[in-house]
């Protein structure tokens, strides 16, 4: 594996993460309740 693949599955995993992110948080924005954990 060279170091340009190594570099492209990195950026394709930061994407990954900053969408899953984002998708929590929007969710996140909207519940409420004495058992569900603060950001």
């Amino acid at each position: 594996m060279t170091q340009q693949d190594v570099v492209k599955e990195l950026n394709q995993q930061v994407a990954n993460w900053t969408v899953a992110y984002t998708k929590l948080h929007n969710f996140h924005w909207y519940v409420k309740g004495p058992n569900f954990f603060s950001l």
